[in-house]
């Protein structure tokens, strides 16, 4: 997978930049062009000459070293990927600002590659930065629209993105989930996510039986076809045999499974697409389901939905309901993860009052 692909190796200052020469050695072992990029802090901690004894190339230090007058270009818009391991809080505050400080920096403006950063921070700051309101919970999300086939051709699909399921899956991650990502889409998920890749309504039940009933929360996401050809062809329907009949029948509705089979203390979220009726309909799906929360959004609306990069919803809970206005996925996201973490607290105190009441 990594045969000949170009991958800026950054190295900042911070005692784990120690870990950086087994990264470069493993990625020099799969094939990978590592061209290593060390700043000056970086240097305090590891030598260069062990960089560039086990590199494919000599480490580069400096925007004012060698021949090349513009390296930070050079290596930049020449790599595959951008990795920085590690990354201080320096080398990430300056990169989110936009601030040119030196060779490392400069490459991360000037790159058109992915970018991975591994943050070197200690636990207690990594906590600061980020709520880890989900710690150790399992967390499966779907995401995307199923795609049912025809023939070999052709297929019955739907409009699905999946931005905001892998919107939710991303900051499931950043709270401390062990997140797994049933996914239909080519949408990149976290590293250190569990994806599961799958097309139709079939295959995503397939992988919902072996990862659903361990999950603490299940946020169905996903806009799974309600019909599927009965009858699929091998081959292409050709056009000269006229216009064919396609049958069609139900698809298992996965998310009333789920729901049904739910263990006590797990909490199953449901999405629903509307043009009309959002709250009646949203509250018809969360009772008819046994669902805990029911995200709602009207597709008609613009600038919401289907391939967008915004979205506006209301959230459907058995106590009421909570609108959250047009804004970014991510920030979507926030809200809907921050609903369910209120959901699961308020079920905790019931359970607490249910074994120690009051007089």
């Amino acid at each position: 997978m990594l045969e000949g692909k170009r991958i800026v190796l950054g190295v900042s200052g911070g005692i784990a930049a120690y870990k950086a020469i087994e990264v470069c050695r493993r990625l020099v072992d799969a094939g990978a062009h590592v061209s290593p990029v060390m700043t000056a802090g970086a240097q305090h901690f590891v030598g260069s000459t062990t960089f560039s004894a086990l590199a494919s190339e000599p480490v580069r230090t400096s925007l004012w070293e060698g021949s090349d007058p513009i390296p930070h270009t050079t290596l930049g818009q020449g790599a595959d990927l951008v990795l920085v391991a590690p990354a201080t809080a320096r080398v990430l505050a300056a990169y989110a600002h936009g601030l040119s400080t030196d060779l490392l920096t400069n490459i991360l403006i000037a790159t058109r590659a992915p970018v991975v950063v591994c943050p070197a921070i200690v636990a207690a700051a990594e906590r600061a930065l980020a709520d880890r309101d989900l710690e150790g919970l399992n967390v499966v999300v779907t995401a995307g629209g199923t795609r049912e086939p025809i023939d070999a051709v052709r297929v019955i699909a739907n409009r699905s993105s999946g931005k905001q399921g892998h919107a939710i899956s991303q900051e499931c991650v950043r709270r401390g989930a062990n997140v797994t990502v049933v996914t239909t889409t080519d949408l990149p998920t976290s590293p250190t996510a569990d994806r599961i890749q799958v097309e139709t309504a079939a295959e995503m039940q397939t992988a919902l039986d072996s990862v659903a009933p361990s999950a603490d929360i299940v946020i169905m996401a996903a806009a799974v076809a309600d019909f599927r050809p009965k009858d699929s062809v091998d081959g292409k329907i050709k056009k000269a045999g006229g216009i064919p009949e396609v049958i069609l029948e139900p698809t298992p509705d996965l998310l009333e499974a789920i729901g049904r089979n739910r263990h006590p203390h797990q909490t199953i979220v449901g999405f629903a697409a509307e043009t009309c009726d959002l709250v009646s309909n949203a509250r018809s799906k969360l009772e008819r389901k046994c669902l805990d929360l029911v995200v709602a959004n009207d597709v008609s609306a613009e600038g919401v939905g289907f391939a967008h990069g915004t979205n506006a919803v209301t959230l459907v809970s058995a106590d009421g309901e909570r609108d959250l206005t047009l804004r970014s996925k991510a920030e979507i996201a926030v809200g809907v993860v921050d609903e369910i973490v209120r959901i699961r607290t308020s079920m905790r105190s019931v359970d607490a009052g249910r074994v120690n009441p009051t007089n």
